[in-house]
């Protein structure tokens, strides 16, 4: 199984194939694992593609409140 830690994601993004396929692309600072890509279908791609992306988003939202408080 493929884990990626969502503080060392740089970006994600998302592609479709045909109309039905989604290829959702995760880069990240790990060196085990510097880029994944998750192959589904459409729905089911874009809506993991939403997930991840809400969830990175808000980590980067806590980063930056967090780095704030420190200064």
């Amino acid at each position: 199984m493929d884990i990626v830690d969502v503080t060392t994601i740089i970006d994600i993004n998302m592609t479709e194939f045909m109309g039905f396929l989604g290829y959702v692309e995760v880069l990240s600072t790990d060196k085990r694992l510097p880029r994944l890509v998750i192959r589904l279908r459409l729905k089911p791609a874009r809506e993991a593609f939403m997930i991840l992306k809400n969830l990175w988003e808000e980590d980067q939202l806590r980063m930056g409140a967090m780095a704030k408080v420190l200064h």
